[in-house]
């Protein structure tokens, strides 16, 4: 091929042209982190606020250096290689937390590519709330916190519950001292009254009223025995059940026999309130109404489910009869056991005395648990 030139003709043979086979080195020329310079000699470990990055790079060419391209790609944040052509700059903003590899390879004007690619290391540190090892901790706090909260709760409720207790002892001595020697003074006054009246109407009536007052001083000391905490504050469940018992059939004609596992209730104070008044009435019927000469008090706890039962020889009574034992007797047994969601079965037969289960389903924390704790490791038998 001719061509003509102010210098004269020039020749070209397009057999003879010479094209560039050398495959272009890329070199990395700066870093610039946030618009701050970076020194790439040195490891470049990066601060968490640190995220925008910008690399600079150049092919090394001694031919048509300017019409070199290039590709690259930041391994731990891009998935595919990125042309970026002629450009000899790569912008990353926001950049997450992590190691990463920037690549990059040119190719020359002839289409001769990089044999391999340069390679700049860096890495980001993440923030604290994005180590590994913060959502485990914040977990674990949440629990403590959980924990601690539930045990200032019920130290709250234990304290409550002794406050209740003083005064509930309080109430008792004040009611004893007034209103409970009051009217024993007004039935022994009515039963000298009654010696000295003749036989009539009058003084049967009489006797019907001393009945009454009688009546009503037992209820209102069986109320007050209820009150009373004074000497039990300290003492679990099982303690205080057995020492209820052993209370109540003191000097009395009647053999009592305890079967109770360790129990403790701190933890369910309206639970363990009710069962001792229920308790404390189940007692009261077999000495005063069925004629027991036997007694048997079982208490057991497993898994959580908690069986109180009481078992007498007494006279007994027909299943369908519905006559409360005094004032509250079997219906207020029931209604107490109700208002804890307990089961109340009762079974009982003429001569061949009484059987009264209550069952209740503890709902919150183990109690198994919390006897160990307390170092509840022996069972009350005692007959």
């Amino acid at each position: 091929m001719w061509f003509s030139t102010t210098n004269g003709l020039v020749v070209v043979d397009p057999n003879h042209l010479v094209s560039n086979k050398i495959a272009p080195a890329v070199q990395m020329t700066a870093i610039l982190i946030n618009g701050r310079r970076a020194d790439l000699s040195q490891p470049i470990d990066l601060k968490p606020f640190e995220r925008n990055v910008e690399i600079r790079y150049a092919a090394l060419s001694f031919v048509s250096p300017e019409k070199a391209s290039f590709r690259y790609i930041l391994d731990g944040y891009d998935k595919t290689w990125t042309d970026a052509g002629v450009r000899r700059e790569a912008f990353f903003t926001n950049l997450p937390p992590g190691k990463f590899q920037f690549k990059v390879m040119a190719r020359n004007a002839d289409g001769i590519s990089s044999t391999y690619p340069a390679v700049l290391k860096f890495a980001i540190e993440p923030r604290f709330y994005q180590r590994i090892w913060f959502f485990p901790a914040l977990a674990l706090a949440v629990a403590l916190a959980v924990i601690l909260g539930y045990r200032m709760r019920i130290q709250q409720l234990r304290k409550r519950f002794d406050l209740v207790l003083a005064e509930r002892s309080r109430i008792a001595r004040e009611l004893h001292d007034t209103l409970l020697q009051g009217l024993s003074g007004i039935t022994l006054q009515l039963q000298a009254l009654w010696t000295r009246l003749p036989v009539s109407k009058e003084k049967q009536f009489l006797r019907e009223i001393i009945q009454d007052a009688g009546r009503c001083s037992t209820e209102a000391r069986h109320s007050l025995w209820g009150l009373r905490a004074v000497g039990t504050a300290s003492l679990e469940f099982s303690e205080k059940l057995a020492k209820l018992a052993r209370d109540a059939v003191s000097g009395k004609r009647i053999s009592l026999t305890l079967s109770l596992q360790p129990i403790s209730l701190r933890e369910y104070p309206e639970v363990e309130y009710q069962l001792l008044r229920i308790a404390q009435e189940a007692i009261s019927n077999a000495l005063i109404h069925s004629h027991a000469r036997n007694l048997q008090i079982c208490a057991s706890l497993q898994e959580n489910e908690l069986e109180l039962t009481f078992e007498d020889n007494g006279v007994g009574f027909e299943n369908d009869c519905r006559q409360p034992f005094g004032h509250f007797g079997l219906v207020g047994m029931r209604e107490r056991a109700e208002e804890i969601g307990a089961e109340m079965l009762t079974e009982s037969f003429p001569g061949r005395g009484t059987k009264i289960s209550i069952r209740l389903q503890l709902s919150q924390s183990d109690p198994s648990e919390r006897n160990a704790e307390l170092g509840l490791e022996h069972q009350i038998r005692e007959v």
